[in-house]
């Protein structure tokens, strides 16, 4: 099986490069190197996304878009779509993101550029984070596309403002003033904000911060788990949907 690829990549015949092979989820990813390939050298590479992770997101984007949540996205001066991944660790889910970003939002009337900011208050990228590596996958698969990790402390500051925040996983039940807060300096900086929890409880504190902010909040649970195969899955990743308009 190939290394998932952007839509309309095509990668080169291997020629001067070398291949490897990963296994994933009890599949085989046949993983090119060099010029014009998967990646350009070893240190480029970074691992799929796992399935228990990619497909409720993948669920979740289609969710995003019925709701027509693309269709007045805010645009800077420049004709820029600011969009925010706070407290991302190692963001798996990045090339999905991006796929999606890309096919749905690019080109749309008035966007010249995509520009993503992706924080977290710890540095993953020595955690197997592999920040710096989704930063040149970005670069070199999308070209009206930009990604920057940092570090930022969302307690004690205001996230920039952007236009679309996808929250993923607020652990909100624990130190729950801390995450009180993380939260309006997340929510009260977004045009958009989708918050996606692993619970019900973290989604009654997400809503919470929405009251207390005046924001409008609407929740379902995500359809991926309708399905009783998927339901047991633990834990239930980007389970509860939170749109903040």
């Amino acid at each position: 099986m190939a290394w998932p690829r952007p839509p309309g990549a095509s990668v080169a015949p291997l020629a001067g490069g070398f291949g490897a092979r990963l296994q994933l989820d009890g599949q085989s990813y046949e993983i090119r190197y060099g010029p014009g390939q998967d990646f350009e050298t070893p240190e480029d590479f970074f691992a799929p996304c796992r399935a228990a992770l990619r497909e409720p997101c993948e669920e979740m984007l289609r969710v995003v878009e019925a709701l027509g949540v693309l269709e007045s996205l805010q645009l800077d001066a420049h004709g820029t779509l600011r969009v925010a991944l706070p407290f991302c660790g190692s963001m798996q889910e990045l090339p999905i993101l991006a796929h999606f970003l890309a096919t749905r939002c690019s080109g749309r009337q008035g966007v010249a550029k995509i520009s993503i900011l992706a924080s977290d208050v710890q540095d993953w990228a020595p955690l197997g984070g592999y920040w710096k590596q989704k930063e040149t996958y970005v670069k070199r698969w999308y070209p009206h596309m930009d990604l920057k990790f940092c570090q930022l402390d969302l307690h004690a500051l205001r996230h920039p403002p952007s236009s679309l925040t996808f929250a993923f996983h607020p652990e909100c039940t624990v130190h729950r003033d801390l995450w009180r807060r993380i939260l309006h300096n997340v929510i009260s900086a977004s045009a958009v904000c989708i918050v996606c929890t692993f619970n019900d409880e973290e989604r009654k504190v997400v809503l919470g911060v929405c009251q207390d902010l005046g924001r409008q909040a609407q929740c379902q649970r995500n359809p991926y788990y309708a399905n009783s195969k998927q339901n047991g899955t633990t834990p239930p990743f980007l389970n509860f949907l939170i749109l903040v308009r």
